[in-house]
Order: C-alpha cells, then sequence, then structure tokens
C-alpha cells in the first residue's frame, strides 16, 4: 500500500500560494481515482495550512472522490484540521525519537534507546481538538550507512572510499559522529575506530532504534491506526541513508529486524525501563482472533538458559495484548547480552509465529553508564 505526495511546504516544488496549492487538489484526487495500490493522497509537508484553506481541499477532492482518505499535512506542525471529516480524513505526524535531537527537549533523546520501551501516547497539538479517534505515524526512522562492499562498488570516485575498511574515515551523507552515544550504543559500549567498525555500529543501532520503534507501534492500536517508515530502499548512493536497503538492492541490517516486527501475526517483547521486567505481547492484524494460543519464551546469555515461561491467550482480531509481565531478578545483574526467542502456538501445538532479537540488556539496566 502507497500514499501519494504532493508535497507542499514553505515554497517547495515551485508551490508559493495557497491559491496554487488549492489547485492541486482536483487533479491529484483525479490521477489516483483508479489506482488501487493509493491509499492516501498527501497535499502538504512539515508545513502550517490555514484551517479553511483545509476545509477547501478537503471539499474538492471529495468532489472527485467521495471516498478518498486524504492526509492534507503530513507531519501537521500547527495546522488545525476541520471538524466534520473524521471519515476521510487521516491525522499525521512525524516522530523521530532516539534519533534526532528534538526541540524544547524529549523525553527520548538521540543515543537513550533505553527510553523508547513504551506505548504510544496520545498525540494532538494542545489547541486542537481530535478529528479522528487515532492517528498514523506518518515519517520514523534512523540512519545507518551502507556496507563497505557497497560503498566500494557503486560510491562516485569523489567519495574516495578507502582500499580497506580499517581506516579510520567517515564517507558518506549522513549524521554519524565518530564519538556520538548512538555509536556507542550500536557497538554494546565500545567506541568504533575504523570505516568497518563506524559502519557496523550504525546499522546495529538503526536496526535497534526501529525494532523498538515499530514495537511500540504494534502494540498501540489503540492509539494508532497506521505507521509509515520513512524510507525502505536508497535510489542513490548513500545520500540520504535513512534506507534499510542500498541504491544497490543490498539489505542492511535493520532490513531484516522490520521483516520480523511486522508480521501480520506476531509475538513480541519489550524491556521496560530499568531492565527488570519484559513484557510479553502478541500483535495481530488479521481479522480474525486466534483463541488457545500459547506464547513460550525464552531468555539465554551465551548459550545459557536465564529464562524460560508460557502462558495460555486468545489473541484478539485486529488488536495487540499484553500476555505477561515477567519478572527478571533471577536474570544476573551483571549480563550484558541476551537472546529473546518467543513462539506462539495454536491449541493444536502447531506454530503460528516467533520472534527473535538479540538484546543489550545492560544498556537498558545501567543506561548511559554502559557506554562509558
Amino acid at each position: 500500500m502507497s500514499e501519494q505526495d504532493q508535497g507542499y511546504g514553505n515554497g517547495r516544488i515551485g508551490i508559493t500560494s495557497p491559491e496554487e496549492w488549492l489547485a492541486t487538489a482536483k487533479p491529484l484526487a483525479k490521477e489516483c481515482y483508479n489506482n488501487p495500490g493509493v491509499v492516501i493522497v498527501n497535499y502538504g509537508n512539515e508545513t502550517t495550512i490555514n484551517t479553511l484553506n483545509v476545509k477547501k481541499l478537503m471539499d474538492d477532492v471529495l468532489t472527485v472522490d467521495p471516498e478518498r482518505i486524504i492526509m492534507p499535512v503530513s507531519g501537521l506542525g500547527k495546522t488545525v484540521l476541520p471538524t466534520g471529516y473524521s471519515k476521510n480524513l487521516v491525522r499525521d505526524y512525524h516522530s523521530y525519537l532516539g534519533w534526532y535531537s528534538w526541540f524544547g527537549g524529549s523525553w527520548c533523546k538521540p543515543g537513550e534507546i533505553w527510553n523508547l520501551s513504551r506505548k504510544v501516547r496520545n498525540r494532538g497539538h494542545k489547541d486542537t481538538p481530535m478529528v479522528n479517534s487515532k492517528f498514523v505515524m506518518g515519517e520514523y526512522g534512523a540512519e545507518a550507512m551502507d556496507s563497505y562492499k557497497t560503498m566500494k562498488s557503486i560510491f562516485p570516485p569523489q567519495f574516495e572510499v578507502p582500499d580497506s575498511p580499517d581506516v579510520d574515515v567517515l564517507k558518506g551523507y549522513f549524521q554519524v559522529k565518530k564519538d556520538g552515544l548512538k555509536q556507542k550504543v550500536g557497538f554494546y559500549g565500545k567506541a568504533p575506530r575504523n570505516l568497518g567498525e563506524y559502519i557496523e555500529a550504525s546499522q546495529n543501532y538503526q536496526a535497534m532504534l526501529l525494532a523498538e520503534r515499530t514495537t511500540t507501534f504494534r502494540i498501540s492500536p489503540d492509539k494508532l491506526s497506521g505507521y509509515i517508515m520513512f524510507y525502505f530502499a536508497e535510489p542513490l548512493p548513500s545520500f540520504w541513508p535513512k534506507a534499510i536497503v542500498s541504491s544497490n538492492l543490498c539489505p542492511k541490517k535493520a532490513y531484516y529486524e522490520m521483516a520480523k516486527v511486522n508480521r501480520p501475526l506476531v509475538p513480541l517483547f519489550q524491556i521496560q525501563k530499568g531492565g527488570h521486567i519484559i513484557e510479553m505481547w502478541v500483535a495481530n492484524d488479521l481479522a480474525r482472533e486466534f483463541r488457545n494460543c500459547k506464547i513460550s519464551w525464552t531468555m539465554k546469555s551465551s548459550g545459557k538458559e536465564l529464562l524460560v515461561g508460557g502462558k495460555i491467550v486468545d489473541v484478539p482480531a485486529s488488536n495487540a495484548i499484553l500476555v505477561e509481565k515477567v519478572d527478571l531478578a533471577t536474570v544476573p545483574e551483571e549480563t550484558k547480552m541476551v537472546k529473546i526467542s518467543l513462539r506462539l502456538t495454536d491449541s493444536a501445538g502447531m506454530e503460528l509465529s516467533s520472534y527473535e532479537r538479540e538484546l543489550w540488556l545492560e544498556l537498558w539496566r545501567k543506561e548511559h553508564a554502559a557506554c562509558n
């Protein structure tokens, strides 16, 4: 499923007035009318549009296609949406928690991956009533450098990729900093020292962040009606490396994490802040329930089993359910890396889904101190 963007915002793409912006309403709606892949049409990005003009836009689009779902502005800014359009209107936000610095302070600053383990909260500008009871997370993500092999094979000559990944350089256009907290988190507490290690740390961090954020979205269907990762595949060599697939179609580590966490029916976990509780969830996007299922879990470190358990659960349709909060008191405090494996089976013992991820548990327990 896709979203068709017009992209206007702050004078972008040559549109300089509200009149020109409104003039795009009907043509884009007509263009998308017979395209079954286009679910949402979006007319602006991270800008503020007068509410009356948004209402005019909605009316113009709906004269062409009364069933069309409309996102007037992706990343609302201070745009106040009109009431009376709840059937056709999507409220959209952008969130780069854990990657960008956040305006006005944030409960999750760049690198603080341990703070992402929480459900989505209600969103809405303080002066704006919610038009819909739910909203769309229209952009989220994190950067990661391309693999060294990708750099050597497709980067333009002016990038001067060294003949060995052991050289202490950064290559590409990105916000990775050699000594940043994100790099230390991605390198499991150590400071990376060369191109190969910078690549490894950035790809680890992107995978960790997307796994945590997407899990948060999966377990919050009461607040969230959808989410859009920005973005999937890079069309050019490393000119905006939020992609999880490089321009030579080589997947980064986050690609595989996203493939696992986005299964329509999947058992998931979240380590809560402090690292002494793990929540077991099942997320179900399917329009059918699964009764008398069993979710089983194990936690291992260096091949040693630290935790094992399971519980019978009825999984509701199109929803997520918290199955159990498991105390990690028996897991030794000095434990650093763990592998958590979840398995969901039906009443006959047949596997329905599974999920497995390595986790740097020490980070949740020691936070900043783990990177010093």
